[in-house]
């Protein structure tokens, strides 16, 4: 296991899905505004992110993915600490069949100006058979995702929880704590398909 650096007043947030029997899973990084988190703000942040992604990116994926859980931990301290599972339990809305969990669209974060650093990611699986030809992402669709995205930015207020981006180490050096900074930006700059991680 790495070395644990924290998240001052963090959340982590982990979207866990199953396809084709492999369970593969997305990160997503909060902090919370007033400081914290509390019990209360790990649940808040577990339904919102379930809600969103059974909302709004789940349906546009296919139907032999779903999203089982989202999984919230406490950011400020080493695993395990406090932690929320939120069960969810949506099914791909998509009629048809997947490519494989190693098949996935990589969505980019672009930080806060300044530094407006593309800084961390999701690869995001489950993608119909129409949403690829040739190895390059269909068009609409692609944008189906990249939107779903966006919406994260919205579903979350500046003012309680703000989506960020961190990085743990700097120049090959640990930090003691993260930097983090507001994401202004989600997009897929690639328009070939990635092969995904099982954990990003």
């Amino acid at each position: 296991m790495g070395i644990f650096v924290p998240l001052a007043n963090g959340i982590q947030a982990e979207l866990v899905f199953r396809l084709g029997g492999k369970i593969v899973s997305n990160r997503l990084w909060f902090v919370v505004v007033a400081g914290g988190p509390t019990t209360a703000d790990l649940i808040a942040v577990g339904a919102g992110v379930g809600a969103w992604a059974r909302d709004n990116l789940v349906p546009w994926l296919s139907q032999d993915i779903r999203l089982l859980e989202v999984r919230t931990y406490d950011a400020t301290v080493a695993y395990p600490g406090p932690q929320v599972i939120t069960f969810v339990g949506a099914d791909g809305g998509a009629t048809e069949g997947s490519y494989s969990a190693n098949v996935a669209i990589k969505v980019e974060f672009q930080t806060e100006t300044p530094p407006a650093l593309w800084l961390n990611w999701n690869f995001v699986c489950g993608i119909p058979l129409s949403g690829v030809l040739l190895n390059t992402i269909d068009t609409t669709f692609k944008h189906h995702i990249q939107d779903a995205y966006i919406t994260l930015l919205d579903v979350f207020s500046l003012f309680v929880y703000r989506w960020e981006a961190t990085t743990a180490v700097v120049d090959g050096v640990p930090l003691s704590t993260r930097n983090h900074y507001r994401i202004d930006h989600p997009r897929i700059r690639r328009t070939a398909v990635s092969q995904r991680r099982s954990r990003l």
